[in-house]
């Protein structure tokens, strides 16, 4: 079987490296249709496939030949997309390598439900990970439907508290500092969180990139 690594990229400041960021505002329309993803990329014309996770369009690209020995998997930072890898998708795939890089939830051309829709809550990755959570409170929509389903990633899982303490920070100048206390879950209680993210990326590598290799195995 093919090896698979995964580039994992956080850091904003490719935003500035690469120019124009084609996220759009989850205040617009909840998913993305298909009609408005375009063939092709309009920044360096490779194609755009869509993959669906839970009921959501996930943009994707992917390059390099199909039977390539290794995977890679490329994921954007905050305010970008899947075009911002564009040179490496087309250096990676001439070099061989099988790689795929993908819109987040939220990002890009991928769906984009409004935090505040229950579609959102019931995609959001914190739900039944924690203590302090109450899944409910910011949702009024089908409250029993919220509280009686679960997420696939959390069936089984014992719940944790949300608060780490004494956590090492790095600054913005190179430096670091301690906090007494550090809240892992997201200030707004949106569904754009890593925990959400994570599980996509985790899904999208069983459901595409392994059964892609299962099938030239």
């Amino acid at each position: 079987m093919r090896n698979f690594k995964a580039l994992f990229l956080t850091a904003t400041a490719v935003f500035a490296s690469y120019g124009t960021s084609y996220l759009i505002s989850p205040a617009q329309p909840s998913r993305a249709s298909l009609n408005s993803i375009p063939p092709r990329s309009i920044c360096d014309g490779l194609k755009n496939e869509v993959y669906q996770w839970r009921g959501q369009q996930i943009r994707y690209i992917a390059t390099g030949p199909i039977d390539a020995k290794e995977t890679v998997l490329l994921i954007h930072g905050l305010f970008v997309n899947a075009d911002t890898w564009r040179n490496t998708l087309t250096a990676l795939g001439n070099a061989g390598y099988r790689t795929h890089a993908l819109d987040l939830l939220g990002s890009g051309y991928s769906s984009k439900p409004l935090p505040s829709s229950l579609e959102a809550k019931l995609l959001d990755g914190e739900r039944g990970r924690f203590y302090e959570s109450t899944d409910d409170i910011h949702c009024d929509l089908n409250r029993n439907q919220l509280l009686q389903s679960k997420s696939p990633r959390t069936n089984g899982i014992a719940k944790q508290s949300s608060i780490r303490e004494n956590v090492v920070l790095g600054t913005a100048s190179g430096g670091r500092r301690v906090t007494k206390q550090l809240d892992l879950r997201h200030p707004l209680n949106s569904c754009y969180n890593f925990f959400t993210w994570a599980e996509q990326i985790n899904d999208f590598t069983h459901d595409v990139i392994f059964q892609g290799m299962f099938r030239q195995t």
